[in-house]
């Protein structure tokens, strides 16, 4: 009898351990392939402990539609989702994914609760109910352009769609990639049983988004979305602007608080952006500029910190570097000159939005009509560095001015240190004075490199003023937008968005289950 070599075995034993461990499928991995265009992520166990099914289903929209179905299934579903035997606490995943072709297909998954309650639900669905079994996955084909696969755990439908449409830059005319039917059981086969650093799960990125207890967390693959590769992209295909979408994600996680809806998002890049935006990203917005406002009636603000040199180092890197010079040069100015002239700052506010009278011409020899028109207060504001291209810039904005390629109510000011636009002349005075106001909002923008205000309470107010019972709503319901970030932290840009709620007390998901009741009560018809 020939002796067991003990460690031979128990080498092949441990390689084996690790190789399953390493390309195995996480059974608890969502079913999105990695090279994914995106991918929506919905924690229902989230947002139902937020707002249950039963408080929707007490809604008029909710109970429009109900009296509307005749269909039994349809009507089970509403009455509850569990029903489809889809596991409705675990959460679900709708994905996009391009193939090489230009076709490709959406993908919605999730967990499977009860196999025979799906596979009859959906056999109800297809009417024919014709199942395919084989690889271990069950599949349903629904007409030519979808199906869906499963097996006693995880769920997976497909709908084919085509991404290959392009845009023929040297015709300027759209072409079209015809559709093939899709072999739908070899695609489910492909993504149940991908390797597991082929699923999405498998980038960090992703897995720390997913650490993030949103209630619903978005991934988008710039890389997978460009089209910087398609043959029909005509010149521009000989540009390198594919450093701007290579490896570059952004994950981002929304939740809905108390008074507030809130999300924090990343956007990862490659190494070289990286660098590129670890050297010039922005400092703290310059608040001195928002202060300056001359008015009361403060609507919106986009402020902004950038070094100017990191303008020509980005075009650079796609260069297009040498088309910005081609254009700058029918005004007699460089991308040097142009950099040179701002301290890198720069201002967009909005101001005392309400209505005016005007007279609209309704031809010759009639009467002019006299109607109430949107009116509203607009400055845009740069710090300047260098006078003399910031001289030439304002040259070729009048003589676009002149030839009405701009809306002609718009003036420019000039002074040691600053150049204001806008379109209140008396404003724009008043702002190169001076001044010092102490805006509710600074508190909310202040300490980052971007900042975003946006009033939405003053902006509902100050809309013609009617009963209606949208309108009503709407004031009661919004408060404010807050939008900041381009920080550089952890080899990611940063944004935070609040959107801020009258109400201060209850769940904002609560709040927009009875807000949307309003509008729909208002309507003949639910959306």
């Amino acid at each position: 009898m020939n002796k067991v070599n003990l460690g031979l075995v128990t080498l092949i034993f441990s390689i084996l351990i690790v190789t399953t461990s390493c390309n195995s499928v996480d059974k608890k991995a969502a079913l999105v392939p990695r090279d994914a265009m995106f991918a929506l992520h919905l924690n229902t166990g989230s947002l139902s402990s937020k707002l249950s099914w039963d408080e929707v289903k007490k809604t008029n929209w909710f109970n429009q539609i109900s009296m509307d179905q005749k269909d039994s299934l349809t009507r089970m579903l509403l009455d509850d989702p569990g029903n489809s035997g889809m596991d409705t606490k675990e959460g679900f995943f709708v994905f996009a994914r391009k193939e090489n072709d230009g076709t490709g297909y959406f993908g919605f998954s999730g967990n499977v609760k009860d196999a025979a309650a799906f596979e009859a639900f959906n056999k109800k669905m297809n009417d024919a109910g014709g199942v395919t079994n084989k690889d271990d996955i069950k599949t349903i084909a629904f007409g030519e352009r979808g199906a869906v696969n499963w097996n006693d755990s995880k769920f997976l439908y497909l709908i084919q769609t085509n991404f290959g449409r392009s845009f023929k830059m040297d015709s300027g005319r759209h072409v079209y990639q015809d559709l093939t039917k899709p072999d739908y059981h070899e695609i489910g086969r492909r993504i149940f049983n991908y390797k597991k650093d082929s699923l999405l799960s498998a980038d960090d990125r992703f897995s720390d988004m997913m650490k993030d207890e949103g209630d619903v967390h978005f991934w988008s693959n710039a890389e997978s979305l460009s089209t910087m590769d398609n043959p029909m992209m005509g010149p521009l295909s000989f540009l390198s602007l594919d450093v701007y979408f290579k490896e570059t994600v952004t994950a981002a996680s929304l939740t809905f608080d108390k008074g507030k809806i809130t999300i924090h998002a990343k956007t990862y890049s490659n190494k070289q952006m990286q660098e590129f935006l670890k050297k010039y990203s922005g400092s703290d917005i310059n608040m001195d500029l928002v202060q300056r406002i001359p008015s009361e009636n403060v609507i919106g603000v986009f402020a902004a910190n950038y070094k100017p040199e990191g303008l020509r180092e980005f075009l650079k890197l796609g260069g297009l570097d040498g088309i910005v010079n081609s254009f700058l040069a029918e005004y007699q100015l460089t991308l040097d000159q142009v950099v040179s002239a701002t301290k890198g700052d720069f201002l967009l506010a909005v101001s005392d939005i309400g209505t005016k009278k005007r007279m609209v011409s309704l031809g010759k020899g009639m009467d002019s009509l006299p109607i109430n028109a949107p009116s509203a207060n607009i400055f845009v504001v740069m710090p300047v560095n260098n006078k003399a291209p910031f001289e030439k810039l304002i040259g070729a904005a009048e003589h676009a001015l002149g030839s009405g390629k701009m809306p002609t109510d718009v003036t420019f000011r000039l002074s040691n240190d600053l150049f204001v636009a806008g379109t209140n002349p008396g404003m724009i005075d008043q702002y190169l004075k001076g001044g010092k106001k102490d805006f509710p909002f600074l508190s909310k923008i202040k300490g980052h490199p971007i900042a975003f205000y946006l009033d939405l309470n003053r902006l509902i107010a100050s809309m013609p003023k009617d009963s209606s019972e949208i309108m009503q709503a709407s004031g009661q319901m919004w408060q404010d937008i807050v939008m900041t970030g381009g920080e550089f932290k952890d080899n990611a840009i940063v944004q935070n968005v609040e959107v801020n709620l009258v109400d201060q007390n209850t769940n904002s998901l609560k709040q927009l289950n009875t807000y949307f009741d309003k509008m729909s009560a208002s309507r003949k018809r639910p959306f």
